[in-house]
């Protein structure tokens, strides 16, 4: 039996932090409105996708959201080869056979896999990448073991936070965003 990985994840914040930081993440100005416009986008692509009245046209809106700049290699796969990867995701039994038909796509790696996840199961999946990670005390990794580490711990986190999967990552993610500009001193770490 393979040896399991364990990473030390530990949250860089207290949990009375996770509201603010869920607010203003969903506050946060975009080219369209704010972080809960495009979310909502999201979020109801995703739900499309799961309820079989999705298109690549919904997948394109869940890639769009987690990373624009790399539409060029999605737009490579056919509308059948999405199709098919999307229903492999929602028909899988773990997260690693739901990751791994997702990843066989082009321009979809285990980060971008974890986005289209959350948009369909928000309450079962969560996004990872480099600014959840951090938040978490962790460099991010591409890999699939890490990945089910992650949402593990996540879950976990998350039911002793008192907040929904969805809302524990958009506070990871906030923290880290709010590090990167300079903002940490505004919420305190956890030592």
């Amino acid at each position: 039996m393979p040896k399991k990985l364990t990473f030390n994840f530990k949250v860089q914040y207290t949990p009375a932090d996770t509201g603010a930081l869920v607010n203003k993440y969903l506050d946060t100005p975009n080219k369209s409105g704010k972080a809960a416009d495009k979310e909502r986008q999201m979020e109801d692509a995703g739900r499309c996708i799961v309820q079989s009245t999705g298109s690549r046209q919904d997948a394109d809106i869940i890639y769009r959201w987690k990373s624009p700049r790399r539409m060029d290699l999605f737009r490579k796969n056919t509308d059948g080869e999405v199709s098919q990867a999307l229903t492999d995701a929602i028909a899988a039994k773990t997260p690693r056979e739901a990751i791994e038909s997702l990843t066989r796509l082009q321009g979809v790696g285990v980060k971008m896999a974890s986005a289209i996840l959350t948009a369909m199961f928000p309450e079962l999946y969560t996004v990872c990448d480099f600014r959840a990670a951090e938040a978490l005390g962790v460099k991010d990794s591409g890999d699939v073991d890490f990945y089910t580490s992650y949402l593990e711990f996540c879950r976990k986190t998350s039911k002793e936070y008192g907040v929904s999967l969805r809302n524990f990552d958009r506070a990871n993610w906030q923290w880290s965003k709010n590090k990167s500009k300079g903002q940490k001193r505004q919420l305190p770490c956890v030592a």
